[in-house]
């Protein structure tokens, strides 16, 4: 086997979500590796039917896989297990919008009670993300990128923010072009046309993966985890940005909940800056 290499991040088939998470790293210091799996995937748009019986399967479909080895299959299985099978569901070509009362971040009042817990909104979530093409599972379920914040609507989520959606030329650009171009910028290292060969554990963690390259075997462990990506980049290359009626501060961010080890891609804006322009019309 080859000599493993040391990264802080390792995201795998992760298409814009990974990329996302790459420069969001990349600009706190980190070492991250994006891994872009074979492109022949399903389309994006495509429904979630009966046919596809299982979550695993879902996302072999979505990484262009035949089988996954023994060591994907049940970890994936393990993750997905209390989810339910898949609904049917169409993948939105159009990723949604969210407005937040502050980008600032929410720190615990201890005068104030704790909010409810409830799994089954966990389970929702979890569900809404493994259907979109720009959602993500992580290794470890608190991550130091995400901060609280809460949206106008009530819930608590937990949001890391990746860049201010450009306002010029974003009618002509994709989500795919934007990122791409700020990876380059931000040095993010991409290694593309993979397949993942098995996944690396320590301590029952996920730690690192095996790859098989145009240029051979690559082995990779982390510092601080893994994300899987519930899509690679073939999945969202038609994403468009979004028209730019929404404010100053709409920004690309990766959204969480608290508890919970699964995430997607999101606008966010500010609830001041949403007071300043016309509510958006429904999206298609």
């Amino acid at each position: 086997m080859s000599r493993a290499e040391l990264v802080d991040i390792l995201c795998i088939g992760s298409g814009s979500a990974g990329m996302a998470v790459g420069i969001a790293e990349a600009d706190a210091g980190l070492k991250v590796l994006v891994v872009e799996l074979n492109r022949e995937v399903i389309s994006p748009t495509r429904s979630v039917g009966a046919s596809v019986e299982s979550w695993t399967t879902l996302l072999q479909r979505r990484w262009g896989v035949e089988e996954f080895n023994s060591s994907i299959n049940d970890y994936l299985e393990e993750l997905t297990s209390s989810l339910g099978p898949p609904a049917h569901a169409k993948a939105s070509r159009h990723l949604p919008i969210g407005t937040v009362e502050t980008f600032t971040d929410r720190k615990a009042d201890p005068t104030q009670s704790v909010p409810p817990f409830h799994g089954a909104e966990l389970a929702t979530w979890a569900r809404e993300c493994l259907t979109s093409p720009f959602g993500l599972m992580l290794s470890r379920v608190s991550s130091p990128m995400l901060t609280s914040m809460r949206k106008v609507d009530g819930p608590t989520i937990r949001a890391g923010l990746i860049a201010p959606v450009p306002t010029s030329r974003s009618r002509e650009m994709t989500v795919r072009q934007w990122l791409s171009g700020l990876a380059r910028e931000k040095g993010v290292t991409v290694q593309e046309s993979c397949a993942v060969r098995r996944l690396i554990f320590h301590d029952g963690q996920l730690v690192g993966a095996v790859f098989d390259t145009p240029d051979g075997v690559r082995t990779v462990r982390t510092r601080r985890g893994v994300l899987l990506g519930t899509s690679c980049s073939a999945g969202d290359d038609t994403l468009a940005i979004l028209p730019m009626a929404l404010g100053s501060d709409t920004t690309l961010c990766v959204v969480g909940r608290p508890a919970s080890r699964f995430a997607r891609l999101e606008f966010l804006r500010s609830a001041a800056s949403y007071s300043q322009c016309a509510a958006p019309g429904r999206l298609a």
